[in-house]
């Protein structure tokens, strides 16, 4: 049994080669039935896709030390209890919220005593190796202590001779520190991405077949027995035994039964929040936009996910019925929810990067526009302009777009005093005519201490 065992893998800082990595790892346990739980520090909607499927589960989970308080913990706690938890960080080890350490792949470890496997990117580097562990070893931030990193696994390896120097190095500086596996550099292992990260699972031809291969090739240079060694022996201390009941995430007022937008254009949802809203004996369905389907009539809140419209925009103007639903629904008194591709879609039209003008519901008056690409990035907070089917009215969010707003003067923003993590004053978010409302913030969690806003 490999319950109450978790692992946390890290890097340095992103591109290290931590997704690929971890989608071995979790192939290789549903490969030789391992049960495993799939986990992503931060806010990340795709990676945990690409995990779930690796490991062969229904679902990944996202934990984030900051903005989803003390929940975070507690899911933690919850599933670790029943199964082993493999753990993907963000960014590097200690890179948080803003330019702190907060949120970050140690401040969630240092909560857990979870212990860490770090991956050494290595392409053009030899002993240089040793200065780099030395630093991610010895660094302690305010907040952090000392950090349990149980050992490496150099990633990138030029040649055997390559492989030589850099073992030789950290085994003469660290001794104590056990390097599991030396993974060759490789460019066919390396997967699509577009501007929002790695290309959906969904979108890429016999994913599951490549990602066999690619996993079973990984595989043969890491030492997975050592690894789970490893794993056993370090996770005896950990914080994953309270039996302290989940909290709810974004709680609602008398909402009964929630019809969610879920295909290939909007798709962006935590199953945290979905079972979050289970526990609130609130209802769910699914149905699909590109298939041109309707939200049960019986819904009294709609969702549009967030997601890739703009891919699928001369698709999404001709759905004719699902509009005319939004309509309908709107007439009925239910409320309309949009986050960031949702956003996009309630407004009069998105304009994609080749200028072609798509029309969406127009149930709010601001439009999109995909012509000049830059990106909104960060953690945000944000409060309720006005009374909504939210319960609270402060919340923790997430922004990350590439398309622009072209806000109407008529449009009252849903969200004000919206702040960075840093609490730099931002421009009030999105828009509310009656009980339509969305913007490009990502709900994670409410936010009960009110001292930053």
């Amino acid at each position: 049994m490999l319950n109450n065992q978790a692992c946390l893998i890290a890097a340095p800082y992103s591109n290290s080669g931590k997704t690929l990595i971890v989608m071995s790892l979790l192939r290789h346990c549903a490969n030789h039935s391992i049960s495993v739980m799939p986990a992503k520090i931060g806010p990340d909607y795709i990676d945990p896709q690409f995990h779930a499927l690796a490991a062969r589960t229904h679902h990944a989970i996202n934990l984030d030390s900051w903005a989803m308080r003390d929940c975070s913990l507690q899911m933690a706690q919850q599933l670790a209890r029943d199964n082993f938890m493999l753990i993907e960080g963000a960014m590097g080890l200690y890179d948080g919220a803003g330019s702190g350490v907060i949120g970050s792949n140690a401040d969630f470890a240092q909560k857990t005593d979870i212990p860490i496997i770090l991956i050494l990117p290595v392409k053009g580097i030899a002993r240089s190796v040793c200065a780099l562990v030395k630093g991610l070893l010895d660094y302690q931030p305010a907040h952090i202590n000392q950090l349990n990193i149980i050992g490496v696994i150099l990633n990138g390896i030029g040649s055997q001779n390559h492989q030589q120097i850099l073992e030789t190095a950290l085994q003469e500086d660290f001794p104590d520190l056990p390097i599991i596996g030396a993974v060759p550099h490789c460019d066919e292992w390396v997967l699509p991405s577009r501007h929002l990260g790695l290309t959906q699972p969904d979108a890429l031809h016999a994913f599951d077949s490549r990602l066999n291969d690619i996993a079973s090739a990984i595989m043969k240079h890491i030492d997975f027995n050592l690894l789970m060694t490893l794993i056993k022996k370090h996770s005896k201390n950990n914080k994953l035994e309270s039996k302290s009941h989940q909290k709810s995430f974004i709680t609602l007022n008398n909402i009964k039964h929630i019809a969610i937008a879920y295909d290939d254009s909007c798709r962006f949802i935590y199953h945290a929040q979905l079972e979050s809203w289970k526990q609130q004996n609130i209802q769910l369905s699914f149905f699909s936009i590109l298939l041109n389907q309707t939200p049960s009539p019986q819904a009294d809140m709609i969702f549009l996910t967030g997601g890739y419209p703009e891919l699928f925009a001369a698709k999404i103007a001709k759905a004719d019925k699902f509009f005319a639903s939004l309509m309908q629904a709107k007439q009925s008194g239910a409320w309309i929810y949009g986050e960031c591709g949702g956003y996009m879609l309630l407004g009069k039209k998105l304009i994609d990067e080749q200028g072609d003008v798509h029309q969406m519901a127009g149930l709010l008056d601001h439009s999109t526009d995909m012509r000049q690409p830059k990106r909104h990035l960060g953690y945000r907070i944000c409060r309720l302009n006005q009374p909504t089917m939210f319960r609270h009215h402060a919340f923790t969010a997430h922004e990350f777009h590439y398309s622009s707003e072209h806000q109407a003067p008529t449009q009252q923003p849903l969200f004000c005093d919206v702040r960075d993590s840093q609490g730099k004053i931002l421009p009030d978010a999105g828009g509310i005519k009656g009980r339509v409302m969305g913007s490009y913030l990502h709900l994670i969690d409410e936010k009960h201490d009110e001292s930053v806003l």
